[in-house]
């Protein structure tokens, strides 16, 4: 299924728009100064005032290329109390409170031995005991599993 895709003039006029429209509810989009990179406002669906602006962080800020969030888990607890970030440019797994997505701990870091990434991408998930697997691209080509602290991460 096809997203729209839209254009918006500098004053936040709608120019065109291409696509289907998505069936989740996307509330907002949102505009960033282009030199900076500094958030600016968000925009509703369809020029529509945006009904709630969604809770985002900026996890590693001067990350570049293709953006640190790549695949995200959450864990196996009624609360899903922790969220799992894979972090592919920078080499590590973040862990997130969904709340507020305050950092609470990461793993990982460059390199090809047990422990570390040469790109986490692709593949995250999380097991019943809390139990992280991360999956690697490129020539880290593996599975690692990551098995939680008894006091919890």
């Amino acid at each position: 299924m096809a997203s729209v895709v839209v254009e918006f003039d500098p004053a936040g006029a709608v120019v065109q728009a291409w696509g289907v429209p998505v069936t989740r509810d996307v509330s907002a989009f949102p505009r960033f100064d282009g030199e900076t990179g500094e958030y600016r406002r968000h925009w509703g669906v369809y020029g529509e005032p945006p009904t709630t602006r969604p809770t985002e962080k900026m996890v590693v800020q001067l990350t570049r290329a293709s953006g640190s969030a790549f695949v995200v888990a959450l864990s196996p607890d009624a609360e899903k109390r922790w969220l799992y970030l894979a972090d592919g440019p920078n080499h590590k797994a973040w862990i997130l409170q969904p709340s507020d997505l305050e950092i609470v701990d990461v793993f990982g870091g460059g390199g090809c031995q047990p422990g570390q990434f040469m790109r986490p991408h692709k593949w995250m998930d999380v097991d019943s005991r809390g139990v992280v697997y991360v999956g690697e691209t490129s020539t880290g080509r593996r599975v690692q599993e990551f098995v939680p602290r008894e006091t919890g991460w």
